[in-house]
């Protein structure tokens, strides 16, 4: 409940006047709705029936009118009763709607002199002012507490949103991992005849890559390696139209695993570029796999431009 700060027994005293006050101001209301319908009952005019009934004669002249003046008599006299009646009533009436006001004139005195009306309405509508000034605050912080939640909630989508798509991101990484993975051990068996570990490869979330040949970190495996991942995506991206690997990579990988390293290029049905040095000292199927695919042979005096540029001009 509300305290607007009043004196309480001031207060309940004034209440019990202002209920007193309604009391009164209906049963004067109420005695003078009886005054005013009496008024207008006294009002009505009395019509001279006797008189209208000689003009009956003419178009009715065997009628006996002395009966209907002597019925109308009778009315004429119940009606001059019930005047005096409605007279009498209002005589009694009025004392009672005057006693009422001023009851009524007492109270409003006893009401107004109080001061507590004037009061209660300055408080009351300081009270309104206070509590106004308070809805519009609490208003603008609802209208702040709204937008953060839509902006939590909206954050709590976008959240679960990105959650999914790093979900389905590391799905598909594993699946592309795996899939490298298995080609790379399916390839490998085939270059070393099932004999060395396939290489592998790890991609994390954070799209951090290790790639590694376990239990085994020769410079060698390392290069084989490298074939083998390059021929897998060589099968798995059949949009790579090409390989080229350099002699500094092929000349370090065991001869054995060279023959069948040569065998995939001519396999993969893709164009496959590659130079290679001392290929007298490879095995003799590798040998003519290069003598039968070779497209340009260099060597002293058959330079690629005319000239060695690794030669000093005074050794040539």
């Amino acid at each position: 409940m509300m305290d607007f700060g009043f004196d309480t027994q001031t207060f309940e005293k004034i209440e019990i006047a202002k209920k007193e006050l309604s009391t009164c101001m209906r049963r004067r209301n109420r005695l003078q709705s009886q005054l005013n319908i009496i008024k207008e009952n006294i009002s009505v005019g009395n019509p001279d029936a006797i008189s209208e009934f000689d003009s009956l004669i003419r178009f009715f002249p065997d009628a006996n009118i002395k009966e209907f003046k002597e019925i109308e008599q009778f009315h004429k006299r119940i009606r001059e009763i019930l005047g005096e009646e409605m007279v009498y009533e209002i005589e009694r009436l009025q004392p009672l709607i005057a006693r009422c006001d001023n009851e009524i004139k007492r109270l409003q005195t006893k009401i107004e002199d109080s001061g507590l009306v004037r009061e209660m309405s300055e408080r009351a509508i300081s009270q309104c002012v206070s509590i106004s000034r308070q809805i519009d605050k609490l208003k603008e912080e609802t209208a702040e507490l709204k937008h953060q939640l839509e902006l939590q909630q909206a954050r709590a989508e976008n959240e679960k949103r990105l959650t999914n798509l790093l979900n389905q991101q590391s799905e598909k990484i594993t699946e592309i991992q795996d899939d490298i993975t298995y080609t790379m051990g399916r390839i490998n068996s085939a270059v070393t005849g099932g004999l060395e570990t396939a290489p592998i490869l790890k991609i994390n979330p954070q799209k951090e890559i290790t790639f590694e040949t376990p239990g085994n970190t020769s410079e060698g495996t390392a290069f084989k390696s490298l074939v083998v991942y390059d021929l897998t995506m060589l099968e798995l991206r059949p949009v790579i139209p090409a390989v080229i690997h350099d002699s500094n990579i092929l000349k370090r990988i065991e001869d054995s695993h060279l023959e069948h390293i040569l065998i995939k290029y001519q396999e993969s049905g893709k164009q496959i570029f590659i130079a290679y040095d001392k290929a007298d000292s490879i095995p003799e199927q590798a040998h003519n796999i290069l003598e039968n695919t070779a497209v340009l042979r260099l060597s002293d005096g058959h330079e690629l431009f005319g000239t060695s540029w690794s030669k000093s001009e005074s050794n040539e």
